[in-house]
């Protein structure tokens, strides 16, 4: 028995046989899908929202970050400065926790434990003779762990004389002021070991910045700082710069509710902006029993969200592409002055 097939393009009965060998009509995918959909443009975006508006003008939904930064409601990929690549160039893929005792410490092993157990491995000490004892101490009881020493502006680990990280730090209250006063100090490093006749391996540079609030913005500045830096080390005829390391500080004085739905925000934030770790920074010695809390926070975030897997996960976004580069360029413009 043959199957007959209609064929509506060609009016006419087909065999199944002749379907075989000429079947470019059936289930051939169109060339033009979506010929017939009206392209939107930037124009038409405007429009639309000025109707919405009922009168006021776009200038009137600008987001500012500050008085040389803000950022216009309607953003199209048209916009060549929006072009950024993924940003590659990362110490650690993913971010890893650490726990920095800003303050002289007194509690147990067990709390030491407990956060082993939930894969922080990285602990940093305020130097004082105290803190250099149990930091001591504490090494030989987990050896597998990283424990620093932070004075001034040198990290070393813990019964060593060497130098682990230049710390680079800011007490800037704006955060791209904190970004240039770091880079700055960054430069003069760089080029007073070059007239001593030293060499400061840049990897061993240690930027360290706290955790900014607004959550979009923090994303673009971590992006922006990698940028200006690596672009800055080229500039010192390294083609080829090795990352250093980027640090964010998330400062802890409580641990209410409101503070942990702050804190997610924040560690993912950082994250994303690519931190290569992001420091719990306990000052109130009364918090160590909770901070088993943020670590499971930051664990869950970290392997549930999938932002570990990603170099770059916000690569693309127009508006952040945007924001980085708005900030990069204002960052550079601070550098040549």
């Amino acid at each position: 028995m043959k199957i007959k097939i209609i064929d509506f393009s060609q009016k006419k009965f087909l065999t199944f046989e002749n379907l075989v060998f000429n079947s470019n009509f059936y289930m051939s995918p169109s060339k033009n899908l979506y010929e017939n959909f009206i392209k939107t443009t930037k124009h038409d975006w405007e429009k639309a929202a000025l109707k919405e508006l009922q009168g006021k003008t776009l200038d009137s939904l600008f987001y500012n970050y500050r008085s040389d930064l803000n950022m216009p409601p309607i953003i199209f990929p048209e916009n060549p400065i929006q072009k950024i690549k993924p940003i590659l160039w990362k110490s650690i893929l993913g971010t890893e926790p650490g726990i920095f005792f800003n303050n002289k410490v007194s509690f147990g092993k067990k709390t030491i434990e407990e956060l082993v157990k939930l894969s922080v491995k990285k602990f940093k000490f305020q130097k004082s003779s105290e803190n250099n004892h149990l930091c001591l101490t504490l090494k030989e009881h987990f050896p597998s762990c990283d424990w620093l020493i932070e004075n001034q502006n040198e990290i070393k680990q813990a019964g060593s004389d060497s130098i682990k990280y230049y710390l680079l730090k800011s007490n800037q209250k704006d955060s791209i002021n904190q970004i240039i006063e770091m880079i700055k100090n960054g430069i003069d490093l760089l080029k007073q070991t070059r007239s001593e006749n030293r060499t400061i391996i840049a990897e061993k540079i240690c930027f360290s910045r706290t955790i900014n609030d607004n959550y979009l913005y923090e994303i673009a500045l971590g992006r922006a700082q990698r940028i200006v830096w690596r672009n800055l080390l080229k500039s010192y005829e390294n083609t080829q710069p090795l990352p250093p390391l980027f640090t964010s500080v998330l400062n802890i004085s409580d641990l209410n509710d409101p503070f942990l739905i702050e804190a997610s925000t924040k560690i993912l934030s950082a994250s994303i902006g690519g931190s290569d770790q992001v420091y719990f920074e306990i000052q109130n010695m009364n918090i160590h029993p909770h901070l088993n809390h943020l670590v499971h926070i930051f664990n869950i975030l970290k392997l549930e969200s999938g932002i570990g897997e990603v170099i770059d996960p916000v690569a693309g976004s127009y508006y952040l592409d945007e924001l980085t580069a708005k900030i990069s360029h204002l960052i550079w413009e601070h550098l040549k002055t």
